[in-house]
């Protein structure tokens, strides 16, 4: 873990596998994760992790890759949803997809589907392209 300075003094980024973190559950206000879960074996099971981590009443914010992202369909196809690319798993996932994951125990407080411009990302992604994803919001209750 390391602290995010003086500006933030009470926050702490986590940088590890969600779905194997030793937390004790209903340690955090909020737990944020973006674009990591769509590279996830189980983002299902990473999910609830994440909403395992918040206290009731805390904030899980995160998103999910779209079929209408500029990597849909790049590289080997595992099956309809699920490609990896240059050694990187990549998951798409419907906002109804994304929905029917959603652990019983949380509230949908913002869903929103976002597109953005990305840079060349050196030999990964050599071109400039267009990124789709699904962001949510989520109230454990």
């Amino acid at each position: 873990m390391q602290k995010l300075g003086s500006k933030f003094p009470n926050t702490l980024r986590l940088c590890e596998d969600f779905g194997k973190s030793h937390l004790m559950p209903n340690q955090f206000d909020i737990v944020v994760c973006f674009d990591g879960l769509p590279q996830m074996d189980s983002p299902n099971l990473v999910l609830e992790k994440m909403v395992e981590m918040v206290k009731p009443g805390g904030l899980v914010v995160f998103n999910f890759f779209t079929p209408n992202d500029c990597a849909f369909g790049e590289g080997e196809r595992i099956d309809e949803y699920t490609y990896s690319f240059k050694d990187t798993l990549f998951k798409f996932f419907t906002m109804q997809q994304t929905e029917e994951i959603l652990p019983s125990n949380v509230q949908i407080e913002k869903k929103e589907l976002r597109v953005w411009d990305d840079p060349p990302h050196g030999e990964f992604r050599p071109e400039p392209h267009k990124h789709e994803a699904a962001y949510f919001i989520l109230r454990r209750m």
